[in-house]
């Protein structure tokens, strides 16, 4: 019988205020060193800056923001024969928003002032024009091709443990334009040798 504890996942309690669990989440990552009153303070002053600048609902615009940063991959390092490549992989929505939080926290505190409030209200409004999912896509698009090339590596490995010590194997046409590639007897998939 295993002794291992198990861990149970924590419930995201909403604020106050507006009862939204993403505001919460916004203002445990504002919090520093305990003061969750202060945090609340900025969090609130950032949101009537908002309505005051947009004239629309401040939770929707926060809302918009944050679905407008969030990530639906990410880029982990793997290694591949001898050598390490990035490769995208899926994540969670709520990993995504985590992060999403942190990279909009990040860039309001870079801003030049020190009115906390008003650059992170300015960052929610900027961050609702600025297509942040174009950007995105384009850092992991050239990193796409070893997200198939992990996949296939591991699968096909698998199956084929004998024939495949020195090569992956690929089934994707677009992926078979890395390198020499040659035509596998038995199966009629595409090998790939990483050292051409």
């Amino acid at each position: 019988m295993s002794r291992r504890g198990t861990t149970e996942e924590k419930t995201v309690k909403s604020d106050p205020i507006y009862r939204n669990r993403l505001v919460n989440m916004l203002v445990n990552r504002i919090l520093k060193h305990g003061k969750k009153s202060l945090a609340y303070q900025i969090l609130y002053r950032a949101m009537k800056k908002i309505q005051q600048k947009t004239e629309t609902n401040p939770l929707s615009v926060l809302r918009q923001a944050i679905r407008g940063v969030t990530p639906d991959i990410a880029v982990k390092a793997r290694r591949v024969g001898g050598s390490t490549h990035q490769v995208p992989v899926e994540i969670r929505s709520a990993q995504g928003k985590t992060l999403a939080i942190r990279w909009l926290l990040g860039a309001s505190r870079k801003r030049p002032g020190r009115n906390m409030a008003f650059k992170l209200s300015s960052k929610l409004v900027d961050a609702v024009k600025v297509p942040y999912e174009q950007l995105m896509y384009r850092f992991n698009g050239p990193n796409r091709l070893h997200s198939a090339w992990e996949y296939h590596f591991i699968k096909e490995y698998c199956y084929h443990t004998r024939e495949y010590q020195s090569g992956w194997c690929f089934k994707f046409s677009a992926v078979i334009q890395m390198g020499h590639h040659h035509e596998h007897p038995l199966t009629g998939a595409m090998e790939l040798r990483p050292d051409h």
